[in-house]
């Protein structure tokens, strides 16, 4: 239930746009894989490690709140909680994180799912299922941003 839940938040969030929407997510700062230059990348040139957050909407309950904690030892914590009258946890997961080799992603692997997140300054982003970053504009959904 808890690994459904989460499934179901990753795809809303990487398909719930309106399609032909300018790309805005993250900004012109963040650095693409493809062109990285590997002196200068999130890992070795940014503060990433911290407690990052983000408030999703729900319609059952006041919104899901993920809060991703990562350490500067490669370990992780990330938890969703739904939010209101009947608060409870919904998915839950710690563990090692890896980089990819551009040094611009975080990949955590909780049970048998793979999860990427991009790394910029101050925020963590959901990449899709092959790592990409979204195309188009989603409203700045699944941004977390460090508090």
């Amino acid at each position: 239930m808890k690994k459904t839940g989460f499934l179901i938040l990753i795809v809303l969030a990487l398909t719930g746009c309106k399609s032909g929407e300018k790309y805005d997510v993250v900004g012109d700062d963040f650095i693409e894989s493809l062109n990285y230059d590997p002196a200068h990348n999130s890992r070795n040139s940014l503060d990433w490690a911290g407690v990052y957050e983000y408030t999703a909407p729900c319609e059952d309950c006041d919104g899901i709140r993920t809060v991703f904690t990562i350490n500067e030892d490669q370990t992780y914590e990330l938890t969703q909680t739904y939010l209101g009258e009947n608060e409870r946890t919904g998915f839950q997961a710690s563990g090692d994180f890896s980089w990819n080799e551009a040094g611009s992603r975080i990949i955590i692997k909780p049970e048998d799912l793979i999860i990427q997140f991009n790394v910029g300054e101050n925020y963590v982003s959901l990449a899709d299922m092959k790592g990409n970053v979204s195309t188009r504009k989603v409203e700045n959904f699944y941004i977390l941003r460090k508090k």
